[in-house]
């Protein structure tokens, strides 16, 4: 006899979970005679099953949840990290931009000249920006015209035909001095299509931005690179701000520039007031001197024996002889800082020419005794005579003016395989050591007692300057307060 069995579930008015089985059994022939049915209650289970299946979809949706939280949490970590890697970099490149412009600074700081600052600028820039060449255009005074005044690795053709650029009134908006405007691209257009032109094959990318000061545009900073790929805006701020370095550099060597003309102005305006009270007191004495000669001597109610009228004779010439130094002295001041001094040299024996100018200055004192101190062989050289012996004159009566005691003056000559050595001592009131560069300047002169008793311009030490130098040699002082001077000058030997 066989069994099967089929499980029913039931629920006994819904309180109870019944499990039947319900078992056919067979006779020998295979024909069923009965059921067995057997039941069991598994409330306890199902409910404890379902608990479980509950519990089991709550975790599985708590797992869910925390996974999704999880991934958001991830998500975020590395969001932050790549925005903390990004404000790393950027920070990288706002070091980088701060060296470079603290690095162009320095450089500018350390130039001598608006050359030289340009020049090197436009190298630092360059480098910084990674490009191939860079040029720099500064505006004329008119606003309208750039000029090319610095540039490095631009190919020869193509820096002819930025040389010089001039600007329509379309590319200007106000093309007047420091309020010119213009507009960068139709710059860069210009000059790419000047330098295509040139060299047709020429493939770069050109950048540029403008120089400023303040509100002032001066000209343009250029670049040029290889590579085809643009400025990025962070190259272009860069570039911008080494541009407006540029300008303040430039606007403070015109500035210095300006005041350094204001200054030399002011310094003409100088000279020119102290020359014309120097040389008004110097002529105001002799004339009137000349002046009351004549006078004296043209009186109708007066009767002059012949000596006395040839002492007015030779006051007369006497005086006229200082006014004729005074304005030679001037006109020779003012060839040699026109560079129109011109030495009419020959072959001069100086020995004789010294000899000559003692025996004639000698006749000027009594009180001095002027001795001549020269070698055997006679000092030749090739030199402008009448120069030399007004060095030489302007020297010696120099020391018998600052030597009101008397005394001797020596003139001593020496020669050696390259130049001749003059020297001109005396026994005067001598000079202080910090007045020796001084005293050669025009309009100079040492103030004390006894120099302002004596007459003079303080042009004769300018001129005999002026005249050595102008042969080749050079003229100093060697002297002591109160033991007298000694004025030295070379010249070279010339054949």
């Amino acid at each position: 006899m066989e069994f099967a069995e089929e499980p029913i579930q039931t629920r006994d008015r819904g309180l109870r979970i019944l499990h039947t089985l319900k078992v056919p059994i067979f006779d020998s022939d295979g024909n069923p005679e009965y059921l067995l049915g057997i039941s069991e209650d598994i409330t306890e289970r199902k409910r404890a099953e379902e608990a479980l299946r509950k519990a089991h979809d709550e975790l599985e949706l708590r797992v869910q949840e925390r996974t999704a939280e999880l991934v958001g949490a991830n998500l975020a970590l590395q969001s932050e990290i790549i925005e903390r890697k990004r404000g790393e970099t950027e920070i990288q490149r706002r070091n980088q931009d701060l060296a470079a412009l603290n690095m162009i600074a320095t450089t500018i700081g350390q130039s001598t000249g608006l050359d030289q600052i340009l020049d090197a600028t436009l190298d630092r820039a360059v480098k910084v920006m990674e490009m191939d060449g860079g040029w720099v255009q500064l505006l004329e005074d008119d606003g309208t015209t750039l000029t090319l005044v610095a540039q490095r690795g631009i190919p020869a053709p193509a820096v002819e035909t930025i040389n010089r650029l001039e600007l329509d009134e379309g590319e200007t908006g106000n093309a007047t001095g420091s309020e010119a405007r213009f507009e960068m691209e139709s710059v860069l257009q210009i000059i790419r299509h000047r330098m295509e032109a040139h060299q047709p094959d020429l493939a770069v990318t050109l950048a540029g931005v403008p120089i400023s000061s303040k509100d002032n545009v001066l000209g343009v900073l250029g670049g040029i690179s290889h590579n085809p790929r643009a400025l990025n805006p962070n190259q272009v701020q860069l570039l911008t701000t080494i541009g407006h370095q540029i300008g303040i550099a430039v606007e403070n060597a015109r500035l210095a520039q300006q005041a350094a003309e204001v200054k030399i102005l002011r310094e003409v305006d100088r000279l020119r007031s102290e020359l014309i009270a120097n040389v008004s007191h110097e002529l105001r004495t002799p004339l009137g001197l000349i002046k009351i000669s004549c006078s004296s001597l043209l009186m109708e109610d007066a009767e002059f024996d012949r000596k006395t009228q040839r002492k007015f004779l030779h006051g007369i010439d006497e005086e006229s002889t200082k006014l004729e130094r005074i304005v030679e002295h001037l006109l020779d001041l003012g060839r040699m800082e026109s560079g129109r001094l011109r030495l009419d040299k020959q072959v001069t024996d100086l020995s004789q020419l010294t000899r000559n100018v003692i025996q004639t200055m000698e006749k000027l004192s009594a009180q001095h005794r002027l001795v001549g101190d020269l070698p055997v062989e006679s000092l030749i050289t090739t030199a402008d005579a009448r120069r030399v012996e007004q060095v030489l004159r302007n020297l010696l009566d120099n020391a018998i003016k600052y030597s009101p005691e008397g005394g001797t003056i020596t003139v001593q000559g020496l020669q050696d395989e390259s130049q001749i050595l003059f020297s001109i001592s005396d026994e005067g009131i001598g000079i202080p050591s910090e007045e020796w560069e001084r005293i050669f300047e025009r309009f100079h002169r040492v103030e004390n007692d006894i120099t302002r008793r004596m007459r003079g311009a303080g042009l004769g030490l300018a001129v005999c300057q002026g005249i050595v130098e102008a042969h080749g040699g050079r003229i100093w002082v060697e002297s002591q307060s109160g033991a007298g001077s000694t004025f030295c000058f070379t010249l070279p030997i010339e054949a």
